[in-house]
């Protein structure tokens, strides 16, 4: 029998998913914009709840994990230099340093959510927070102690006399601003897993119901 007989179509797909590097490193950069806008000067916390999905549909569409990592350490290692510009006073080199350090955590969070979608196929509404307080977890604790500022949770804190917490802020009473986190990144999860996946999927003549993924993501 030939060999290609012995391997039905459907398995030897090629692979697809987003190759294109300008792609990339557009959605990184929209991701970047709307994470600085979610943090203090400008403070629009409602901005983190989807300010992950497109570097999240990176990680879930991503044909390349290097390409995937090297783009978004690029743009987010220019986040961080300008979120902790206020270091340059003090030390230049070790400012370009911690902001590449922190931009790794970043795109190490993405690659990392990646993989294991790409072999579990597993919901991002679970992967992307997962992997995001993850490394929020780690880059909060070790190294000289640390550095856990701009975590996520960190948006929904009130930072303004006139301002009051929002009410999302009060799991942290039982999980720590982690908890926070995890709940503000699974909304770009969500919105991730809705822009990948059909709504409904044939069950019978006239019959659908929710892909299981997303039926998964709403619970």
């Amino acid at each position: 029998m030939p060999e290609s007989q012995n391997h039905p179509a459907q398995l030897t797909l090629p692979r697809t998913g987003i190759r294109s590097v300008p792609v990339h490193l557009v959605l990184a950069g929209i991701s970047s914009v709307m994470i600085v806008l979610s943090f203090p000067p400008f403070g629009w916390w409602w901005m983190a709840y989807l300010a992950l999905w497109p570097v999240g549909l990176l990680a879930a569409r991503s044909a390349s994990s290097k390409t995937l990592a090297w783009t978004t350490f690029l743009i987010f290692w220019m986040v961080w230099l300008y979120m902790i510009g206020w270091l340059v006073p003090v030390t230049r080199g070790g400012f370009i340093a911690l902001a590449a350090l922190m931009a790794a955590y970043w795109s190490l969070a993405l690659v990392v959510a990646h993989v294991l979608h790409r072999r579990f196929r597993a919901a991002m509404v679970v992967l992307l927070p997962l992997a995001w307080v993850a490394s929020e977890y780690v880059r909060g604790r070790f190294l000289a102690g640390g550095f856990g500022w701009f975590a996520f949770g960190h948006t929904q804190a009130s930072y303004l006399p006139t301002q009051s917490a929002g009410r999302i802020i009060q799991v942290a009473d039982l999980f720590g601003e982690l908890g926070v986190s995890l709940i503000v990144v699974m909304a770009s999860g969500l919105l991730v897993d809705l822009m990948t996946h059909p709504l409904f999927t044939p069950i019978g003549q006239s019959k659908h119901r929710l892909h299981r993924t997303i039926r998964g993501s709403l619970i």
